[in-house]
Parts: structure tokens; sequence; C-alpha cells
């Protein structure tokens, strides 16, 4: 269509220039658009309240990113303490294998010796069993003295060929089972720390995991509740930062290898009687690590037994002065302090070592704590016993007797037995010497023990209404080159099925009070003694005097004494 010469062109869009409505554009402040307007512009150009806002969301992002690095850290400790925890826990397995074996073939070794020597000793004696000619002649049994000395022969020199006929081999071989035991006590002392520091790293994260709750969630809440949120999730992540510090500096047990293996052969030293010697090589432990208790508790030990030389046999206090007991208990102080208050036989040997001091309260506390750690310990409770009679009070003795005597197996372990009531008699003559005001009430213990032991061995109830009037002699009693050689005889009405107790005392030196050891307690039926008979007692200290008491159906019925040697304590 042409122009129609009016001057108005083509119709144009609404809303574009010239079309006659007004601009949006330029109906907006300064000509800009309603997204301007609104705050949509560069940043400069925004409402102040948003600046804070973007800046707190700035810093909760980075801090949320330092707790995510710091529990990081944490997790990577963790794992580390895992997997020295788990390598530990393997070597601990191993050692305890290799510690087992060990303590097998060291035990073999011992028992072999153990019988050769008594069949050394019940030689010269085994005419008394030989059969008559009738009698052999009807069974098809021949006793050949010399063929038997040859066979014990060989059998010695078998054993001198495995182990040195100057036993340096069985030596070699204690030694050994001690390291190997004290190598696996000390890893799984390692294992046990790893183990408690990874769950310690464990519980830190969980902590942190929450810190790290509370400082995100101020995102999502208003500004007023922030701060009560904000505040101890810092606060808990600076405490996870500290805690974690503190676990990572507390020291993992690192034992010396030499300090092992000094404390090893100590150990075998003592064994073998060579008390000074095991205390040198402990000291040596102690040089070469002043943190390792079980030396400092073999130290003391090996003290103790330098000044009462027969005490690991028989329980023999002959030294008891301060200068003798002082380093022994400064020894067995630190080796408590150490750790060994967790250890019932550190606060056992250290009750001991009070009562030889006659520090009777020191001693029940010590003792107490040892059946605390491991309430099976009939020994710790039998001295417990003697100490609270020597302490005045006789209810408690009992109770602890009562207690003790529950411990005691059965028949087949009557050798464990007798070792345990022969210690406890002897711990009662040692209060009836130092506190004789307590001589009634200690007595009736020694007498009742006694009871207790038979009537566990003969299986049945005593029958004390059955003990008649008896009476027994030392007709001979020796010491010779570790040997002990009784002749005793008995009489009176005991009849025959009666259950006899014979406990033989020894004086270990001059004035010493009386031990009882275990050698010498016999308890069962009635038997005749035709010949006198030896005994294996090595002993340093020679008795200087001899006691036997005599009881049947559980009745002290009479008691002798013999002089003894010359004497060597």
């Amino acid at each position: 269509m042409a122009d129609r010469g009016d001057g108005k062109g083509a119709a144009t869009p609404r809303g574009m220039p010239g079309d006659g409505t007004p601009d949006r554009a330029a109906s907006t402040p300064e000509g800009r658009g309603d997204d301007e307007a609104k705050g949509s512009g560069p940043p400069g150009d925004r409402p102040a309240e948003e600046e804070p806002e973007g800046r707190y969301k700035r810093n909760v992002a980075i801090t949320l990113a330092a707790l995510a690095i710091l529990g990081a850290w944490i997790a990577v400790l963790q794992t580390n303490a895992s997997t020295n925890e788990a390598r530990t826990a393997r070597e601990a397995t191993r050692l305890a294998s290799e510690a087992q074996t060990a303590a097998v073939l060291e035990a073999g070794a011992l028992g072999a010796l153990e019988r050769i020597e008594a069949e050394q000793q019940v030689f010269p004696l085994r005419s008394t069993f030989v059969l008559d000619e009738e009698a052999a002649s009807e069974a098809g049994a021949a006793f050949d003295p010399d063929r038997a000395a040859q066979r014990l022969a060989e059998a010695q020199a078998a054993v001198d060929a495995t182990l040195g006929d100057d036993g340096s081999g069985l030596f070699d071989l204690q030694v050994e089972a001690r390291r190997l035991a004290l190598q696996q006590a000390a890893t799984v002392e390692e294992r046990v720390t790893w183990n408690a520091r990874a769950s310690q790293y464990e519980t830190v994260i969980t902590t942190l995991a929450v810190a790290i709750f509370l400082v995100g969630f101020t995102l999502v809440v208003r500004r007023q509740l922030r701060p009560p949120l904000a505040v101890p999730g810092l606060l808990l992540a600076l405490y996870c930062l500290g805690w974690s510090i503190h676990i990572y500096r507390k020291p993992i047990p690192d034992v010396k290898p030499a300090a092992i293996e000094a404390t090893a052969v100590g150990e075998a030293e003592l064994d073998r009687g060579r008390a000074s010697d095991a205390a040198a090589s402990f000291t040596s432990a102690i040089e070469a690590d002043d943190d390792y208790e079980p030396a400092f508790r073999g130290r003391g030990l090996a003290r103790f037994v330098v000044a009462n030389p027969d005490v690991l046999t028989t329980l023999a206090f002959t030294d008891t002065s301060t200068a003798a007991l002082e380093p022994v208990a400064a020894d067995l102080a630190r080796a408590i302090e150490l750790g060994g208050d967790a250890s019932a036989l550190t606060e056992t040997i250290a009750g001991y070592v009070a009562i030889a001091a006659e520090r009777y309260d020191l001693a029940s506390e010590l003792l107490e704590r040892a059946v605390e750690i491991n309430p099976l310990t009939p020994g710790a409770q039998f001295a417990l016993s003697a100490v609270s009679v020597a302490r005045g009070d006789p209810a408690a003795a009992l109770e602890w007797r009562t207690r003790a005597a529950g411990q005691l197996g059965p028949l087949e372990q009557t050798d464990r037995n007798r070792a345990l009531v022969a210690q406890y008699l002897t711990l009662l003559e040692w209060v009836v010497d130092r506190a004789p005001e307590a001589t009634a009430a200690t007595e009736q213990l020694r007498d009742d023990s006694v009871a207790v032991l038979s009537e566990l061995v003969a299986q049945r109830p005593l029958r004390p209404e059955d003990a008649g009037p008896a009476s027994v002699a030392v007709d001979g009693v020796s010491y010779e080159d570790g040997t002990t050689t009784v002749a005793l005889s008995t009489t009176g009405d005991v009849p025959e099925d009666a259950i006899v107790a014979v406990v033989g005392y020894e004086r270990p030196a001059e004035g010493a009070p009386w031990v009882q050891p275990p050698e010498l307690f016999y308890t069962g039926p009635v038997v005749d003694q035709a010949e006198p008979t030896p005994f294996a007692t090595p002993r340093t200290c020679v008795a200087v005097e001899y006691r036997v008491d005599l009881y049947v159906e559980g009745v002290l019925a009479d008691s002798a004494t013999a002089p003894g040697g010359t004497p060597t304590c």
C-alpha cells in the first residue's frame, strides 16, 4: 500500500522505540532494568547488609575445610595405630608359641635330670626291694645291679651329651626360655598400648564429627542461633586437636633388647642358685634400660636371696637386718612404681620382704593388692593369714586361711599343695618367734592346716576320735651333699588304716625360727620305715637342729627334736 503521505510509516511493535509507549528502561532510575534495580548488578551495587553474610559463609567453608584436614590427619594416626596393633599381635602370637616350646623343652630337661638324680639316690637302696629267691622264681623277676648301674650311667651320659656335662646346654636353654617369655610380655604390652591408642583416636574422630556438625549447621539457622552453635563447635574442635596431640605424645613401650637379654640371664642364674651373679646381670639390665620393671623386681629378689640364701627353697629368713633389706625394698618399690602394681608376683615378693622386716601393716597392704590383681593366689592368701595373726586379728587370719585352703588342688597336685602348706607353716613359725603373744592362735592355725592337707590326701573325713596316744623318735638325721637322711620310729596305738602326717622342721641358723621344707612333709597311710630315707634337700644353710611333729588323724600326737650339723649361715 502506498504511503498516505501523512508522515506515518508502517506500524512498529509495541514497546519498541518510536511506538509511542513509554520506554521501560527509561522508566527505571538511571535507565537500569528491573533486575539491576533488584540488586543483580555488580557487587559494589549490592545492599550493604548482604556483605557480612557472604563473608560468614566463606569463613564457615574455610573452617569446615580445616576441620576436614584435621579429621584426615587423625584418621591417618588411627590407621597407623591399628596397623601397629595388628603387627604386634602377630608378633606376640609367634613369641608365645616359641616361648611355650622353649618352656616345655626346659621342663623336659629338668625333669630328666631330676629323675636321674632320684635314681642315683635310690639306687643304693634297691636291695631293699629285691624279691627273695623263691618269690623271684615264681614271678620270673630278677634284679641285676650291674645292668641297672650301666643303664643309669648311659642315661646320665645321654643327658650330658645333650645338655653339656657342665650344665651349659641346660643354662642356655633356660636363658632362651626366659628371653622369649620376656620378649612376649614386652610385645603384649606394646600391643595393648597401640590398641588403646587406636581406640582413643576413634573416639576423637567421633567427637570431631560432632564439632563439624555444629559449625556446619550454622549455615541453615538464623543469625541469632549461630553463636550458641559455632562457639561450642570450634572449642570442641580445638579440644580434639589438643587431645590428638596428647595421644600422639604418649610413649610406646620399647624395651631395649640388651635389657631383656640381661634380665633373662639373671633369672636363669637365680634359678640355678647364683644369686650374686643374678644381681649383677639385673644391674646390667637396669643400666641398659632404667625403666624396665622386671629388672628391678629381679634385682630386688636376687638381693633378698643373697642375704637369705635358702629363702626360695624353704622361705628361711636368716638375715633381716636393715642393711640387708633396705636395698631390696628400694628395688621392689621402684618395680611397683614402673608397673609392678599390676603384677601379683611383684606385690607378693614385696609382701614377703615386708614380713621379714616385721612391717606387718605394709605386708598386709601389699599382699591384699596381690590378691586383688589375681584372686587365684593361695600363697599370698596363706601369707595374709600369717600376717593377720601377727597383727592380732585371729578372725581375719582364719578367714584368709580358709580362702587359701579352698584353692588347694586335687590329689594329683599333692606336691603343690604340700609346698603351699609348708610355706604357711614356716610363716607361722616366724610369727611365733617374733610375736610370741600370738602363739596359741598360731599353733591352732598350724594344726588345722595340717589336718586340711591330711584330709585332702585321705579323700575322706578325718577321724580324730580314733587317734590314740602315739610318739615319734628321731633315730638319726644327717645332711651331706644336698641330701638329708632321716630315720624315724613311731610307737603307740595307731590304727593300720589311720592317716598320719609327719612334719619335719629345721632351724637354718642359730637363733633363727623353724622352717618347714616341703620335702620333709609326709601325709598318708602309716608306713614302717625299715631303712633311713634320703631326701634331696639342696641347702646353703645347713640345719643346726631338726624337729618332727607327728599327727594322727589330724591330731598332734607328739613332737621330737634332734641336733643338726655345723652352722653355715
